[in-house]
Protein backbone atom coordinates (compact mmCIF):
# COMPACT_ATOMS: atom_id res chain seq x y z
CA UNK A 1 0.00 0.00 0.00
CA UNK A 2 1.45 3.67 -0.60
CA UNK A 3 0.71 7.01 -0.03
CA UNK A 4 1.01 10.13 -2.58
CA UNK A 5 1.57 13.58 -1.69
CA UNK A 6 1.54 15.96 -4.90
CA UNK A 7 5.40 17.11 -3.38
CA UNK A 8 6.07 13.62 -2.37
CA UNK A 9 7.91 13.42 -5.86
CA UNK A 10 10.17 16.54 -5.38
CA UNK A 11 11.25 15.14 -1.80
CA UNK A 12 12.44 12.30 -3.42
CA UNK A 13 9.70 9.79 -3.67
CA UNK A 14 7.66 8.81 -6.12
CA UNK A 15 5.55 7.24 -3.60
CA UNK A 16 5.40 6.06 0.10
CA UNK A 17 5.20 2.58 1.13
CA UNK A 18 3.37 2.47 4.34
CA UNK A 19 4.30 -0.83 5.16
CA UNK A 20 6.71 -0.81 8.45
CA UNK A 21 4.93 2.73 9.14
CA UNK A 22 3.10 4.13 12.15
CA UNK A 23 0.34 6.44 11.02
CA UNK A 24 -0.29 8.95 13.91
CA UNK A 25 -3.25 11.72 13.73
CA UNK A 26 -1.27 15.05 14.34
CA UNK A 27 -4.46 16.98 14.16
CA UNK A 28 -5.24 17.79 17.48
CA UNK A 29 -2.79 18.09 20.62
CA UNK A 30 0.46 19.55 22.05
CA UNK A 31 2.70 16.70 21.86
CA UNK A 32 2.81 13.73 20.24
CA UNK A 33 4.29 10.49 21.29
CA UNK A 34 6.96 8.78 19.51
CA UNK A 35 8.02 5.32 20.98
CA UNK A 36 11.56 5.00 19.54
CA UNK A 37 13.99 7.21 20.78
CA UNK A 38 16.62 6.41 17.87
CA UNK A 39 14.05 7.32 15.45
CA UNK A 40 14.23 10.59 16.54
CA UNK A 41 17.48 11.47 16.61
CA UNK A 42 18.38 10.09 13.82
CA UNK A 43 15.66 9.59 11.67
CA UNK A 44 15.10 11.33 8.20
CA UNK A 45 12.72 14.30 8.33
CA UNK A 46 10.62 15.11 5.51
CA UNK A 47 8.18 17.32 4.71
CA UNK A 48 4.84 16.27 2.60
CA UNK A 49 2.66 18.61 2.26
CA UNK A 50 0.81 18.87 5.83
CA UNK A 51 2.41 15.75 6.80
CA UNK A 52 6.12 14.93 8.45
CA UNK A 53 7.31 11.48 7.42
CA UNK A 54 9.99 10.42 10.02
CA UNK A 55 11.77 7.35 8.26
CA UNK A 56 14.56 5.77 9.98
CA UNK A 57 17.57 3.48 8.10
CA UNK A 58 15.73 0.22 8.70
CA UNK A 59 12.56 1.38 6.75
CA UNK A 60 10.66 1.61 9.93
CA UNK A 61 8.87 4.79 10.78
CA UNK A 62 6.62 7.66 11.66
CA UNK A 63 4.03 9.08 9.56
CA UNK A 64 2.33 12.05 11.59
CA UNK A 65 -0.49 13.32 9.35
CA UNK A 66 -1.71 17.32 9.57
CA UNK A 67 1.53 17.71 11.59
CA UNK A 68 2.26 21.48 9.76
CA UNK A 69 -1.39 22.51 9.68
CA UNK A 70 -0.92 23.82 13.17
CA UNK A 71 0.10 27.70 13.98
CA UNK A 72 3.13 26.05 16.13
CA UNK A 73 3.73 22.11 15.26
CA UNK A 74 3.61 19.87 17.99
CA UNK A 75 5.97 18.68 20.03
CA UNK A 76 7.47 15.23 19.71
CA UNK A 77 7.67 13.44 22.81
CA UNK A 78 9.63 10.01 22.81
CA UNK A 79 10.95 7.84 26.04
CA UNK A 80 12.80 8.86 29.05
CA UNK A 81 11.72 12.92 28.25
CA UNK A 82 13.19 13.16 25.13
CA UNK A 83 11.24 16.14 23.01
CA UNK A 84 12.16 18.19 20.20
CA UNK A 85 9.96 21.10 19.06
CA UNK A 86 7.85 21.30 16.38
CA UNK A 87 10.03 23.82 13.51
Amino acid sequence: MGIMRADAAAAGFDGIDTDGLTVIDGHGGEGLAIADAGLLLTGRYVRLGPDLLIRGADGQGVLITDYFTHQTAPTLAGPAGLQLDGP
